[in-house]
């Protein structure tokens, strides 16, 4: 909770600058849909992780502007799906993951400017047709597992730079509290089945996000930009009986989109 008070005590004050300019707009609503590629592959301690298929990983944005005022009000969705093969210390394997993420907020400042957002986020993870096979003969097999983080308190911070041609910065951070895990898979030694596994949890988590964009105005209503997107995903201890739940989660992706800003 540190960690996010601190985010958004800075967020407040990079935002002050684009408060005055953005209250003189009049109402507007603002829509966003893009869609992303995850990248190859990346490495986290002693697990090695690489993308085997893609799948669509659309996204999109609501947003409501109030005229004479900084604020907006609005909502998000984003999804992504990957199969991802990985190789660990002392094991290797792949897992079906898909992730589902929704988020209600409150903006200060434009969201073509720089500017502040709190709010609330939910995110859920599914993991199936989880394989491993472990160096000591273990092999599990069927392995599914979901992660409900269901209350979210958001904060993020926008830096921007330009306006016909922009470049911005955002850096944001999800603080999950009692977010729920569970797990099955069907055990095996020496590919001999020796029981079905399940097993659950509630712990706290943490979520932080970096998104780069590089953005073009095509006339005043219609933006297309790239972006870049790098998030991270932990919670606070391993589950009482073993690292049966992964401890942390990394999303990578470049995404294409377009906003579109309507004047009401």
């Amino acid at each position: 909770m540190k960690k996010l008070s601190v985010l958004f005590a800075a967020a407040v004050l990079v935002s002050a600058v684009s408060v005055t300019k953005a209250a003189d707009d009049g109402n507007q609503l603002i829509l966003d849909l893009g869609d992303a590629v995850t990248l190859g592959n990346f490495k986290y301690k002693d697990v090695k992780i690489e993308v085997e298929k893609e799948y669509a990983n659309p996204r999109g944005s609501a947003e409501f502007k109030f005229g004479g005022t900084p604020a907006s009000i609005g909502v998000e969705f984003a999804q992504s799906k990957n199969t991802f093969t990985g190789t660990y210390e002392d094991s290797h394997g792949s897992v079906d993951v898909k992730r589902n993420e929704m988020a209600a907020y409150l903006r200060l400042g434009h969201k073509d400017e720089t500017n502040v957002r709190i709010g609330y986020r939910k995110f859920k993870y599914d993991f199936s047709n989880a394989d491993i096979v472990m160096d000591n003969g273990e092999h599990d097999k069927n392995g599914e597992a979901t992660g409900d983080l269901t209350t979210g308190l958001d904060a993020e911070v926008t830096l921007a730079v330009g306006t016909e041609v922009q470049f911005a910065l955002t850096v944001g951070g999800t603080y999950f509290k009692d977010a729920k895990y569970s797990w099955a898979y069907d055990k095996y030694i020496n590919e001999r089945f020796t029981g079905h596994v399940t097993g659950n949890a509630k712990l706290d988590a943490l979520s932080v996000r970096i998104r780069p964009q590089l953005s073009m105005k095509m006339d005043d209503n219609i933006k297309i930009y790239i972006n870049g997107t790098i998030a991270a995903s932990s919670w606070d201890a391993t589950p009482e009986g073993g690292a049966d739940y992964a401890g942390v989660d990394i999303y990578t992706a470049l995404g294409l989109g377009l906003q579109y800003t309507f004047d009401l």
